[in-house]
């Protein structure tokens, strides 16, 4: 894991469903995610870690570097000490955290496949909400 000295003490929220997965750019402008926050807020840290994700995901770790020609620095740690990874790896790393997310993802992976499109529950509540009363609700 490299150590960067960027200042990384911006982030934003990139996906509403999980409000603590927390997104911020290296000042060369590749982006990262803050692995050890989500850990702490989502996790166990006494049975998930960086390494146990690079282990158990490696596979699918390696198909990404591969298929987005990713840097050597997909793991990083910040000046602070918490480990960054790359961006691209953000999903996978929920899956990894929460395995129902995973099965979640092929169900809708499954649906798109099958009906062409597909939505997020999420996405589904907000558009009911913003199309139907309260009574119909």
């Amino acid at each position: 894991m490299t150590n960067v000295k960027s200042d990384f003490s911006r982030y934003e929220i990139r996906y509403r469903e999980f409000p603590e997965l927390l997104f911020t750019v290296r000042g060369d402008g590749c982006e990262y995610f803050d692995a050890f926050l989500y850990i702490k807020n989502k996790g166990d840290p006494n049975v998930h870690s960086v390494e146990g994700f690079r282990m158990a995901f490696s596979h699918w770790i390696n198909a990404v570097r591969d298929a987005y020609s990713l840097s050597d620095d997909i793991f990083i740690t910040a000046p602070n000490g918490h480990q960054l990874i790359d961006y691209a790896l953000a999903l996978l790393f929920v899956a990894y955290i929460d395995p129902c997310f995973g099965v979640y993802m092929m169900e809708r992976m499954s649906d798109m496949l099958l009906r062409g499109i597909v939505l997020s529950d999420t996405c589904l509540l907000l558009m009911a909400k913003d199309r139907l009363s309260k009574e119909q609700l």
